[in-house]
């Protein structure tokens, strides 16, 4: 992914999988380090020797990057799976999230719902066996889903 990419705002590219054109807005904070990459080159990120990484390559290579930079764990698909889990989180319906993530069916955007009404039941339930034991301690921010 490169400038060629970015039309208005937007990062619009066609997903190799599915052939769905996909167009993001860019975050503040990613615009603002992208002001860092070289307008005359195909790819934002290059190899050590200015070319562009294979699929696979660049998995692996963002998977060191994440875990040098602490988050252990981290993959460039898992960030995917992130932005899906957060719409589901702000109420986006299985149909709009496949849509906006260029899935080909709303299998995929349903479980990321399913999954977030699961962690939702999941931090009720603790909060019930809180009230219900009278522990003053209030249940820990990690445990709750905004919204």
């Amino acid at each position: 992914m490169g400038w060629q990419h970015v039309k208005d705002g937007w990062l619009c590219w066609t997903q190799q999988k599915t052939g769905t054109t996909v167009e993001i807005p860019i975050a503040p904070p990613l615009a603002e380090a992208l002001e860092y990459c070289d307008r005359g080159r195909l790819t934002f990120l290059e190899t050590e020797v200015g070319t562009a990484r294979s699929p696979k390559a660049y998995g692996a290579w963002f998977a060191k990057a994440a875990k040098a930079a602490g988050v252990a764990g981290k993959t460039a698909h898992g960030l995917r799976h992130d932005f899906g889990a957060r719409g589901a989180e702000a109420g986006i319906d299985a149909k709009a999230g496949a849509e906006a993530m260029g899935h080909a069916t709303e299998a995929q955007q349903a479980e990321y719902r399913r999954q977030v009404e699961r962690r939702k039941l999941a931090a009720r339930m603790l909060e019930g066996l809180y009230r219900e034991r009278n522990l003053e301690t209030a249940i820990s921010v990690n445990w709750k889903l905004k919204g």
